[in-house]
């Protein structure tokens, strides 16, 4: 009889018990749940709000994880040509001025030349370049600048015709006007894989020394006064000009 007790006691203890597991019993009056260590930690990262999961290459590769902002020397910089990086589509709106009268010739040369380099086969170029008027305001000009200006050799019209006969770009489109500086904005191609290279066909680039120099007298000797905002006009046709100077170099 007490042993049939002592096992109902055991019973009793063991329905009225919380968190009991494998038939083990605990003190009848404990009430308290013991949670194991790998619920709790569980338990603990459901309440807290995790971090989100480092972006995968996939991710990288599209949008908005493929947008880098750096503010860096564009014509020095290596970092796309070590990366192997080539783009759609290159914008170039209102920087040739500023190459051109710190860097010069060569530093205007550089800057197309990597933007060709850096464009996929049929990838675009969109220039919106400043004219040669734009150069002669001096209230933005630091001597140097002004210095480096006076001995510019390319003149900001004959671009298009470097840009396809010595870089190799397919003829500029004219994709339409900025408004506040009435300027076109031109698209030029990079050929795409088996195209004929531009460079091989027309008449060879003419790209005169003198006729420059002429050109550069001229416009300065029409200049107005600088303009309170920087481009503000177009100015005379560069064509108009030279031939004004010398109809025979026009």
């Amino acid at each position: 009889a007490s042993a049939a007790a002592a096992a109902a006691t055991n019973v009793t203890r063991s329905e009225g018990s919380a968190g009991l597991s494998s038939g083990r019993t605990k003190h009848p009056l404990t009430t308290s749940k013991r949670i194991p260590p790998a619920a709790a930690t569980a338990a603990a990262q459901a309440t807290t709000t995790s971090r989100p999961a480092s972006p995968t290459p996939k991710m990288l590769s599209s949008f908005p994880h493929n947008i880098e902002f750096r503010c860096e020397n564009f014509l020095t910089s290596e970092i796309e040509e070590k990366r192997g990086t080539t783009f759609d589509v290159v914008l170039c709106l209102r920087l040739t001025k500023w190459v051109h009268v710190n860097w010069g010739d060569e530093g205007i040369k550089n800057l197309f030349h990597k933007c060709f380099s850096l464009l996929k086969p049929g990838g675009l170029l969109v220039l919106e370049s400043q004219d040669w008027r734009s150069y002669l305001k001096n209230d933005r000009l630091s001597r140097r600048c002004r210095e480096t200006r006076d001995a510019i050799e390319l003149m900001p019209d004959e671009f298009g015709v470097y840009l396809v006969h010595v870089i190799g770009f397919c003829p500029a489109i004219s994709i339409g006007t900025s408004p506040p500086l009435k300027r076109p904005m031109l698209l030029f191609r990079r050929p795409a894989a088996g195209e004929a290279d531009p460079r091989g066909t027309g008449p060879a680039p003419v790209l005169a020394t003198a006729a420059a120099r002429k050109m550069r007298e001229a416009l300065a000797a029409s200049a107005p006064p600088p303009e309170a905002e920087d481009d503000a006009s177009d100015g005379p046709r560069a064509a108009d000009i030279l031939a004004a100077a010398d109809p025979a170099v026009a």
